[in-house]
């Protein structure tokens, strides 16, 4: 027995020593191989860094030949200005010469940042650079209004004539629809009126000939819109100007009545226009918020309006209703009645919104919230209203009215 535990022990010891001797050569191969893979990095980096600074060195040399180049170019201008010519004539010489050069580039990026400027001088000379600032103009958002917007922006008189033109035109039953940029009168899906604005006047456009002898352009002062798109039946465009032009316009809007067969309809009520669009809008562009005043509102552009804006917006209109004892409030965004309604004439109430399917029938509370964007001018009835709700409303031409019942009034 004792002669086995012998050999037993004797192969053991064998057996660490040969594995002691084989970790000894692994650990020795493998400090070659990072010692090797160490020396392989380090002229990959100086590979690396030398073409680094050949690049570099490229880039100097590149710079230098334009520096070079533009030297020369320099040279002759200054020779021009110690010609004994008039300085006067100098000036004009290189001013041309720097229009034909690609240095125009800088002066272009001036004149954009500082439109204000280049308006006044438009105005007071009349320079040659007038398309070019009307092209900058019609790309600003923040002048271009809608129909509604420049309405209530204009005078009371103005308004007041809107309303007695529009009004008799509703008494012939025509149904009158205020758009983005005009306002088109229909019987029966037809038009037979058009408005819109040229510059601060209202021109109303009707079926009719404006080269007719009868309507002597010394004493209508028509406009021919035949050539105008969208207006080959519509010829025959008026101003909305003064009292002399009111009075002709509804003697002609009583002949086309008379030519299409319109009966009137003594149960239409009218609207006052000046009540309706009253002007606070310019009062927002001096407090420095007319760059809200635009065809699309979105609620980016509300958020920096301060919220004491809406309250002094909002409408209140009082209920002959006892506040119910139990309350069913529902919600709708401005953006569901937005994409949903294209009459602007017919308010947003719970009615409305019921028969759209857009709050529940037993709805006795409603709420109007804030969304992304609204673009027609609606009147909008709702027990409460959001701020910015308020804001988007009013800015896009529409009325916020908030109802409120008797129990809240004394509150």
């Amino acid at each position: 027995m004792s002669t086995i535990i012998m050999n037993v022990v004797i192969i053991m010891a064998i057996i660490l020593v040969g594995a002691c001797i084989v970790f000894m050569l692994a650990a020795f191969v493998f400090s070659k191989k990072k010692k090797e893979e160490k020396k392989d990095y380090k002229e990959e980096i100086e590979e690396l860094e030398a073409r680094q600074k050949e690049i570099y060195n490229r880039l100097l040399e590149a710079e230098q030949t334009k520096q070079e180049e533009v030297k020369p170019v320099e040279i002759p201008v200054e020779e021009v200005k110690e010609a004994p010519v008039v300085e006067e004539k100098k000036e004009e010489l290189v001013v041309k010469e720097k229009k034909e050069e690609p240095v125009v580039e800088p002066v272009i990026e001036e004149i954009k940042e500082m439109p204000v400027i280049e308006e006044s001088v438009i105005e007071e000379q009349a320079v040659e650079e007038i398309p070019v600032v009307e092209e900058e103009k019609k790309k600003l958002p923040s002048k271009r209004r809608s129909f509604a917007l420049k309405l209530a922006s204009s005078t009371d008189a103005t308004k007041k004539y809107f309303s007695e033109v529009t009004n008799k035109l509703r008494y012939y039953g025509l149904t009158a629809r205020i758009g983005k940029s005009k306002v088109m009168f229909r019987s029966n899906k037809e038009v037979y009126a058009r408005m819109f604005f040229k510059g601060k006047r209202i021109v109303l456009a009707l079926p009719l000939d404006p080269k007719d002898e009868r309507y002597d352009i010394n004493t209508y002062k028509q406009i021919d819109l035949s050539e105008k798109k969208g207006f080959e039946n519509l010829a025959f465009g008026i101003r909305i100007a003064n009292r002399k032009n009111v009075d002709l316009i509804l003697d002609l809007i009583e002949q086309v009545a008379a030519r299409n067969d319109f009966k009137p309809n003594e149960k239409y009520k009218e609207i006052d226009y000046v009540e309706k669009y009253p002007d606070i809008y310019s009062y927002f562009e001096k407090l420095g918020y007319g760059y809200l005043v635009k065809q699309e509102i979105r609620r980016d552009d509300v958020e920096n309006l301060a919220n004491e804006f809406a309250d002094k917006i909002i409408i209140e209109k009082k209920l002959e209703d006892v506040k119910p004892s139990r309350f069913c409030k529902s919600e709708v965004s401005i953006q569901e009645f937005n994409n949903r309604y294209t009459d602007v004439e017919t308010p947003v109430d719970m009615d409305r919104l019921k028969s759209s399917e857009l709050i529940a029938k037993n709805c006795n509370y409603l709420i109007v919230k804030a969304s992304s964007r609204i673009d027609k001018p609606f009147k909008v009835y709702a027990h409460e209203f959001e701020p910015d709700a308020v804001k988007m409303i009013f800015m896009a031409g529409g009325e916020a009215i908030k109802l409120v019942y008797k129990d809240e009034e004394s509150k």
